[in-house]
């Protein structure tokens, strides 16, 4: 399990997570929320312009050392911090843009010199996080907006949403994560929840499931279904086990190496 934090280091926790970070220290410009591709590297969205004036999304091999370096920069905006990262099936990356009100596709196989593809913008203001559902659509957390917004490829720079899901009933959410099952679940900070939303949706999908969470700021599901969430002003990233309710407690709180947690994913 990966955790990065505002402070602008990477954090590798391995199973069973009970103790501290096993490698830490590992530097990045201000890693936000992060992917793994089909060979289990790991790529961080940043937000800081430190890579020739940009924002970028930095790639890095495993397996991770302290004294990791990217791999590979790739420069995505010069307006707005790059904040969501997801790949497709086809290895197509799909990064989200905040400042930029936007996200790019980056066509397979993604190098330095990649220009986006598509850049979609319509319908979205300050997108964060970023999930592929089975079908190959791409969801989109629309910070600004506070819903969940999303599109059914072919992607095009002129594509609009299919749907726009939780409008009304959600407050800033931040990142998005899809179960095997195709269940949604958005980390929402605005109300300290996390919802889960149940196939098929729709505009008037209500929560299936409400968790309190106190300032949650990432999600990720791991292998074995259980759902990790992040919570940033006390430090920790919490564990919870299936099946999920309203009045369950995490199963697992863990604090060591964890500082200001934003983003968090499980290498494949």
């Amino acid at each position: 399990m990966q955790v990065s934090g505002t402070s602008g280091t990477l954090s590798l926790f391995r199973a069973p997570y009970t103790g501290a970070a096993k490698v830490s220290g590992v530097a990045t410009g201000e890693p936000w929320n992060m992917t793994s591709d089909s060979q289990g590297n790991l790529w961080v969205a940043t937000g800081y312009t430190l890579y020739a004036g940009k924002y970028s999304v930095l790639e890095y091999k495993t397996p991770l050392t302290a004294s990791s370096t990217p791999a590979m920069t790739l420069p995505v905006s010069s307006t707005g911090a790059s904040e969501g990262v997801a790949f497709d099936r086809a290895g197509d990356l799909f990064v989200a843009s905040w400042g930029a009100h936007s996200v790019s596709e980056f066509t397979a196989p993604v190098t330095a010199s990649s220009s986006a593809a598509v850049v979609i913008s319509n319908g979205i203001s300050g997108p964060e996080g970023l999930a592929i559902d089975p079908s190959g659509n791409l969801w989109v957390a629309d910070t600004n907006n506070s819903d969940i917004v999303e599109y059914s490829p072919p992607f095009t720079s002129g594509s609009n949403a299919a749907l726009t899901l939780g409008a009304g009933t959600l407050s800033n959410p931040q990142t998005i994560a899809f179960d095997a099952s195709g269940d949604l679940f958005v980390a929402d900070p605005g109300h300290d929840d996390v919802y889960e939303y149940k196939p098929p949706f729709t505009s008037a999908s209500p929560a299936a499931m409400t968790l309190p969470v106190t300032d949650p700021e990432a999600l990720a599901i791991d292998p074995s279904g259980n759902l990790w969430v992040s919570n940033r002003s006390a430090n920790a990233v919490l564990e919870y086990k299936p099946p999920f309710s309203s009045t369950m407690s995490a199963s697992l709180t863990m604090t060591n190496g964890v500082s200001t947690p934003w983003g968090l994913t499980f290498l494949k």
